[in-house]
């Protein structure tokens, strides 16, 4: 999806809502850099609060809640289904994100480790989160041809303005809820 149809379609909702706008959705969120990111996002359901209606801007964010992120964004979260047989065996059938992360495999936006595992509740990091965006945005091939994982990814996303270039110092340490929606929101423009 491109930026300019996701704007239609918050500007859609919008107004579908009495014209209420999207500021001040999250209380914990201040920073103006990323509160534009997180309430549209929001707003697409693409990434979502806690029950206590807070975002956790400075969280770091977990493989399986990525992998809810990378469905949302490619717009496929319509294909789920009932697709809750573990394909690992550290993703329980009653997990919350089964089916997210079997979708997000099975796209090939996501894979698992070496020892066949998934690995849900680790933290993500940014070299991965970069991989999962430039596979999700269509250029796999082109981060191949930049040298593959982890450069080759982080330096793709940076080309195409997924990443920030603060982030790409240190792809190998876990990434924030907030520069996960940055990131995110970056990727609906690239072509």
């Amino acid at each position: 999806m491109k930026k300019s149809i996701i704007i239609m379609m918050i500007i859609a909702a919008i107004a579908g809502r009495g014209g209420l706008a999207l500021a001040a959705s999250f209380p914990d969120v201040s920073d103006a850099k990323y509160a534009g990111a997180i309430d549209i996002l929001s707003e697409l359901k693409v990434m979502i609060g806690d029950d206590a209606g807070l975002f956790r801007p400075g969280d770091t964010i977990r493989r399986s809640e990525f992998a809810a992120v990378a469905v949302r964004l490619a717009g496929i979260e319509d294909q789920l289904g009932d697709n809750t047989k573990p394909n690992f065996p550290d993703v329980s059938a009653s997990h919350w994100a089964v089916a997210h992360i079997n979708l997000a495999v099975a796209n090939g936006y996501l894979v698992g480790d070496l020892e066949g595992t998934f690995r849900p509740d680790a933290n993500l990091s940014v070299a991965e989160a970069a991989t999962i965006l430039v596979r999700v945005v269509g250029h796999n091939a082109d981060a191949l041809n930049n040298g593959g994982y982890p450069n080759g990814y982080v330096n793709t996303a940076l080309d195409l303005g997924i990443l920030e270039n603060e982030l790409t110092a240190a792809p190998r340490t876990a990434i924030s809820r907030a520069d996960v929606a940055l990131c995110a929101w970056n990727s609906l423009s690239v072509k």
